[in-house]
Formats: structure tokens, sequence, C-alpha cells
């Protein structure tokens, strides 16, 4: 029994995920793990890190972002979401102990509840006090509501966002919009030599990865900089960089079938192509990174 220790939505896991290491991919030793619903991932490392303001990463550490799952105590729990559990809360010593154990779960069928005692159910006075003060604001709040009308609201509205600093005519929203623009241009610009520091030091390497160790960058940071560099040179040959012919076929092959389908959910809201799917249908065989190098030859 294993459980999943960070968010990975577009493969399929949360914080609190638990399945069953069921074996090991025979070309990369990642550890396959099945999950309650019965779908198989295969785990690719993760990496945990900080960059800087030009993209370079100043610590990081790369895991199996997995764990034992025979057992943990409340205070790990906190922030997981589980399928199920059985909780002991029969040696709780403190007041909300209880409920965020319990509340840990997606649902009650997911619960066996192995003991209790006296302090497992409480709830802190202070809070009790507390919670009673909230929801009469709470009710003042909707009733204020519900009396305002348009006009009322409207002109609320507008005094909330000049008291913040913020715009309320139209021209000056427009001029704004304008200089923020300009401004993400010259963040863009500013990006653009650290991708040219990449792109120099592509005929020194021999494949993606030392070009990432000798960038001290990621492998997605160094994927990102091989597509602006793309951008700005189409006759950029990056073929050394080309991942397995016949994965790039079956890459090929899932965009188009992906492509005609038009399924809404396969694409983001400026019609670009979703990895999941891809790597749905792949399996979970092919890392993320691999994917988003994969299409730059696609």
């Amino acid at each position: 029994m294993v459980i999943f220790i960070k968010n990975n939505h577009e493969v399929g896991y949360v914080n609190g995920t638990t399945g069953v290491v069921v074996g090991f991919e025979d070309a990369t030793d990642k550890p396959m793990v099945e999950l309650a619903s019965g779908q198989v991932l295969v785990v690719d490392d993760e990496v945990w890190s900080i960059e800087n303001d030009k993209d370079e990463v100043i610590a990081k550490v790369t895991q199996t972002p997995l764990r034992l799952a025979w057992a943990l105590t409340i205070h790990k729990s906190q922030g997981m979401t589980l399928d199920a559990a059985e909780i002991d809360l029969s040696k709780t010593f403190e007041t909300g102990q209880g409920y965020v154990a319990l509340s840990r779960l997606k649902s009650i069928e997911g619960l066996m509840l192995m003991g209790l005692n006296e302090k497992a159910l409480q709830v802190d006075p202070l809070i009790l006090h507390i919670d009673e003060h909230i929801k009469r604001a709470s009710s003042r709040s909707v009733e204020s509501v519900e009396a305002l009308t348009t006009e009322t609201l409207d002109k609320a509205f507008h005094e909330h966002i000049v008291g913040l600093g913020g715009l309320v005519d139209t021209n000056a929203i427009a001029d704004e919009k304008e200089k923020l623009s300009h401004e993400k241009s010259v963040v863009r610009s500013s990006g653009v030599a650290n991708h040219l520091q990449t792109k120099k030091m592509i005929d020194d390497v021999e494949n993606i990865e030392d070009l990432a160790a000798k960038r001290g960058l990621t492998i997605g940071t160094i994927t990102k900089h091989l597509t602006l560099c793309l951008e700005d040179d189409k006759e950029l040959n990056l073929d050394k960089f080309k991942p397995d012919e016949a994965l790039l076929v079956s890459i090929r092959k899932l965009v188009e079938t992906i492509e005609a389908e038009k399924k809404e959910e396969n694409f983001t809201e400026k019609g670009l192509l979703k990895l999941k799917p891809i790597h749905e249908a792949l399996d979970g065989t092919v890392s993320y990174d691999t994917l988003r190098l994969a299409l730059m030859f696609v």
C-alpha cells in the first residue's frame, strides 16, 4: 500500500490518493500503482523546485511522490484527500483532532472508525463562540444584499473598486490594458536572452538531459526554452533532442484523432490541445516532459 504526496491532476492523482504497487515498468523501473478505481499508473519522479526570476533552479528535490501507506498520524494527514481509511480516535488529546481526521475522507462510505474517546469530537469553545458571530454576520450580509437594487449594487461596486485604487472609467481601463500589454512584452523580451543562453549550448550537448544539467534547469524549463528558440528561428535544427520515431508516430496519430473528435474537455480555453488525453491514451507510460518535447516535432 502506498499514498501519493503531491497533486498531479493531469496524471490522475492528488495528495492522499492511495493504491497498491503491482509491479515495476521494465524499461524504466518506475513503480506501477493500481488505484482503487482499477486504473494503473506508472509513477514518474516529481520535482520540488525553487526558481529565481531568470528561470534558474536554485534548489530542488527529485523523488517518487509516494510513501508507504500502512499508517500515518492525524497531523501528517492534514491537507490530504483520502478515498478510505481506518481511523482510531481513542487516543486523541486535543480538540479538533477528530474533525481533522474525519474530514480527510471523501465520504462516510470510506470510513472505518476503530475507536473514540471523550476528546475525539470536542470543539474548542472559542471556535463555537466565534462561529455564532460569523453566522449572525452572514445572515445580516445576506439580508442587506437582498435589499439592494441593481443601481445601488453598481454604485457599491464602483466605490469599492475606486477605494482599492482601481479604475471604473472605460477609457482609463483601455489605457491600463495597453500599458500592461507593453509590460508583458518587456518581460518576454527579458526572457529572450535567457532562452538564447540555452540556444548557445545546443551544439555542446548530446541530449536534453545534458542540456538541462549544463544550464542547471529542469527539463520542463529547457523544453520551454527550445520552443521559444523555434519560434525565433524556424530553421533551427533540434533533431538531437527528438524522441524515438515510433513514439512520434504514435503521438502524431493520437493528436490527429483527438483533434478530429473535437471534445471540449481536451482543449484549453485558447483552443490548445491538452496533454492529459495523450498521456492517458498512452496509459501513462510517457512523461509529460517527453510529451511536450515530442509535440515540438509533431
